[in-house]
């Protein structure tokens, strides 16, 4: 949707950018640009809305089935300069008469225009030196701590990439007339002997009799 609309057969608003999966046909040409027409079902109810491309003034119009939100206006009025139109333009180029009057009007309007820009200008100028303003307004509120420099971005200190997830407790300390722990892994007794493993003791043979010949 190129604008704000209502349905007329809903009442409801239709919002400008809303899409549609509408029907298009050419309906004639405007020089040698072409006019389409677009047809598409309200979303809201059974209506249907026709829209038409309007070449002349570079915008559309309303064919059926629905009106137009009015939000158009002049630039003229709304205080926008306006651009120099090509025929003028042209009779600029050889018309030094009309080149005159058109510098008077626009001198006319420069100076209509400049208590605006004056004002523009004090308000921008307030925030142009960003820079020096931030430094200034830093430095008050480190020396506004009560004494001392406090702790700023810059200095504090930077936590590490990848900290404990348990911090470990600190050892006890043993005192010197305390005996010590035996060891986790003692040493064998040399003189207890040792159990062999039955995987790894000899093999027995088996000897088998002879057989008693008849």
């Amino acid at each position: 949707m190129p604008f704000n609309i209502w349905c007329d057969g809903c009442q409801n608003h239709i919002g400008m950018g809303v899409r549609y999966n509408a029907e298009k046909k050419k309906v004639g040409s405007y020089y040698t640009t072409p006019v389409y027409r677009f047809r598409m079902k309200c979303h809201l109810c059974v209506n249907y809305i026709e829209l038409q491309t309007d070449p002349g003034n570079c915008d559309y119009v309303i064919v059926s089935g629905a009106r137009r939100k009015e939000e158009r206006w002049e630039p003229a009025d709304s205080g926008q300069v306006l651009p120099t139109a090509p025929e003028q333009r042209e009779r600029l180029a050889v018309d030094a008469m009309f080149r005159l009057e058109h510098g008077v009007s626009d001198r006319g309007v420069l100076e209509r225009a400049a208590p605006a820009l004056a004002r523009l200008q004090q308000a921008q100028h307030a925030w142009k030196d960003d820079f020096g303003l931030n430094s200034r307004l830093r430095r008050r509120f480190r020396v506004s701590g009560g004494g001392g420099a406090r702790e700023t971005p810059e200095t504090a200190p930077k936590p590490s990439k990848n900290p404990p997830r348990n911090p470990l407790k600190p050892l006890p300390k043993i005192p010197l007339n305390q005996p010590k722990t035996l060891p986790l892994n003692p040493p064998l007794n040399p003189l207890k002997p040792t159990l062999k493993s039955p995987l790894k003791s000899p093999k027995t043979r088996l000897e088998i009799p002879p057989l008693n010949p008849l």
